[in-house]
């Protein structure tokens, strides 16, 4: 196998009218008028299937440390879900949801590990602290930051070995490892200067 290397400083740069913005990983807040139109509009198939999905979990409590395929509902799908129903039909139970769901998952650690649900509530994570990002306190902000980074501390290190998978573009665990690091880094990028997160969005790029 082959060795992935940490890439120059620098090689991740975000645009500088990003910087100190939210919503940016996916869209901004000049996208939302259109991407309502769509969703009540011709995108609407897509807005109903995820409310047939999981609109179900609006109101609903998060388990702790929920078993099998309900790590990704409650750390992804559902997660995300959520935001989303509230971006785009203002629907303040579900964005109730999504903020609870989200910062109990910051006093939780088993997700920070090497699996697939573990890498993609880094994900879920990341963009809920993204598209929320105003709808939460500085103090929540600040608890998100740091539960994110220390993701982003684990998942970063699974790169930098000797396996097979390193190199493996093909491995949906490659996959997975970058987009939870990449959603990580990206999200909280220049929010705290406490937490430098340059060499983790320079290996992010790279990989993508």
């Amino acid at each position: 196998g082959s060795i992935v290397v940490q890439p120059p400083p620098g090689t991740f740069k975000m645009l500088p009218e990003l910087v100190g913005k939210h919503p940016r990983l996916h869209f901004t807040a000049a996208d939302i008028p259109a991407i309502r139109k769509g969703a009540l509009g011709e995108n609407k198939f897509y807005l109903d299937a995820a409310k047939k999905a999981f609109g179900g979990y609006i109101g609903k409590d998060k388990p702790a440390n929920p078993e099998d395929w309900k790590r990704y509902l409650y750390g992804f799908w559902g997660l995300f879900s959520m935001d989303m129903f509230y971006v785009v039909e203002n629907d303040r139970r579900a964005l109730d949801t999504a903020k609870k769901w989200a910062l109990q998952q910051c006093q939780e650690t088993w997700w920070i590990a090497d699996a697939l649900a573990p890498m993609d509530t880094l994900s879920g994570l990341s963009l809920t602290y993204d598209i929320l990002y105003d709808q939460f306190t500085d103090a929540e902000r600040a608890q998100l930051r740091q539960s994110i980074y220390k993701g982003i501390e684990f998942i970063a290190q699974r790169f930098l070995v000797g396996q097979y998978w390193t190199n493996d573009y093909q491995n949906n665990h490659m996959q997975n490892r970058i987009h939870g690091l990449a959603h990580g880094a990206f999200a909280i990028y220049r929010d705290d200067p406490k937490l430098d997160v340059q060499k983790y969005a320079d290996l992010a790029i790279s990989q993508i």
